[in-house]
């Protein structure tokens, strides 16, 4: 979240074991994509409690689902880095629109009332933050591209963000990259 912490994890004790489960997937047929993909991790909390006994587990996960659009016609199987009509030679380059939805938690498995920042808490207070991202990006030929992007971002716990006094806030990326 542009520079701001979302997880300070090492504040949080963890021992034992840690497991991780992802799965992700895409499909590009013509000028559409869509890719998706979901990540899990476990981390135990062996012997952190104040009495030496163990705490519950705690959860990461996050997810997202993309897609694109190739306006210009290019196939997204062939890459957009080299558009069939480039700036300057005939043609606009390639445009492509992209929009995004993700949300990445984290927080105590089985959690209840009870929730503590306490790095020593049984139920750790947890926090959720879910991304709508829309996209444009301007491929003026196989050298430069332009990137342009609209963020819309909601905290669950706001107090645990970038800005305590809103749930939600607008940010933007802009990008110019060039390749050689």
């Amino acid at each position: 979240m542009f520079g701001f912490p979302f997880i300070t994890e090492p504040d949080l004790w963890v021992k034992g074991p840690r497991r991780r489960f992802g799965v992700e997937g895409r499909i590009r047929p013509g000028p559409t994509s869509i890719k998706a993909e979901f990540m899990r991790m476990l981390s135990a909390r062996r012997g952190q409690g104040i009495d030496g006994g163990d705490l519950s587990d705690f959860e990461t996960s996050g997810w997202y689902v993309s897609g694109t659009w190739a306006l210009t016609g290019e196939k997204k199987a062939d890459g957009l880095e080299r558009p069939r009509h480039p700036l300057f030679r005939g043609g606009i380059g390639a445009v492509e629109l992209a929009a995004r939805l993700e949300k990445l938690t984290f927080g105590t498995v089985n959690g209840g009332d009870e929730a503590s920042t306490s790095p020593r808490a049984d139920v750790v207070l947890g926090n959720a933050d879910r991304a709508v991202t829309y996209g444009i990006n301007w491929y003026l030929n196989r050298w430069i591209k332009i990137q342009g992007n609209a963020i819309q971002q909601r905290i669950t716990d706001p107090l645990q963000g970038p800005l305590p006094e809103r749930t939600s806030f607008w940010s933007s990326v802009f990008r110019f990259q060039l390749s050689i």
